[in-house]
């Protein structure tokens, strides 16, 4: 853009006077080449993109961009992965299947001092044959991390961490777009909270733009009521939408405004 190049002259100017501008210009040179490319890409297809260190969603729809809202990504411990995927179906009311890193590491430590965490967080276990069981039944102090035979899945309900709504695509780090139940984090500049996947700050208007006339099951989601345990709803994704997660320490607010974010996982190469 011609803002974009204006800045750029500016700090080939000031580069040799102000030593931070040196590394100013290598991130708008790489930017500049990645926005080329998702302009290039963005024509005639409907893509959300994700860049993790603004913490921003941005909806490109050919030559629109309809929607753009804040996210939660990974912290440092566990970072967001970049990826390029397309979005199969949009789960409404999703389970939470726990990752098994977050299971043994976490919560198996718990479970061997109490027993209650399983019902007090709304979780169920399963067996090998993907069966529930009781968790009363079961003696943790024989488990530990290399031994673990059970999925553990969160119910659906408001209570979930993911919350009412879910955007499924293929995913090799097991991460999705999706709901929160902790709102407020929204209100933070800095938002860096989950354990990889990314909460969407305005959910039920993503999944309504997903689904365009086929909306009718999100219609009758009242976001002012608590629902327990309520049957998941699979709608797939008929149109073809690209979800793309990429690490840009360049990003535009919504007037178009350039800023700068700080390389928050270190991964950003002068």
């Amino acid at each position: 853009s011609p803002e974009l190049i204006s800045i750029l002259k500016k700090l080939y100017q000031l580069q040799d006077s102000l030593p931070q501008s040196k590394n100013k210009v290598i991130i708008l040179k790489r930017a500049a080449n990645e926005y080329r490319w998702l302009r290039e890409i963005s024509k005639n297809q409907k893509i959300i993109l994700v860049n993790i260190p603004s913490t921003q969603l941005h909806v490109y729809d050919g030559t629109k961009n309809p929607i753009n809202m804040k996210v939660i990504v990974g912290k440092t411990k566990t970072p967001t992965n970049t990826l390029s995927s397309t979005l199969a179906q949009v789960i409404i009311n999703p389970y939470w299947t726990v990752p098994k890193s977050i299971a043994t590491k976490e919560m198996l430590p718990i479970l061997k001092k109490d027993r209650s965490y399983i019902d007090r967080t709304h979780l169920q276990v399963l067996n090998e044959n993907y069966r529930v069981v009781s968790p009363n039944n079961i003696n943790w102090q024989n488990y530990d991390v290399d031994n673990f035979p059970f999925t553990i899945r969160q119910s659906t309900g408001c209570d979930n961490s993911l919350g009412v709504l879910k955007l499924d695509f293929d995913s090799p780090f097991g991460i999705y777009l999706h709901d929160t139940p902790e709102k407020a984090l929204f209100e933070n500049s800095s938002r860096f909270y989950s354990h990889g996947c990314m909460r969407m700050e305005r959910p039920i208007e993503m999944g309504k733009w997903v689904l365009q006339n086929n909306r009718a099951a999100l219609d009758t989601i009242d976001l002012s009521k608590c629902y327990k345990n309520p049957t998941p709803i699979n709608i797939p994704v008929s149109q073809k939408i690209h979800v793309i997660v990429w690490y840009s320490l360049l990003d535009f607010d919504n007037n178009g405004r350039l800023h700068f974010f700080k390389d928050i996982y270190h991964k950003f190469s002068y």
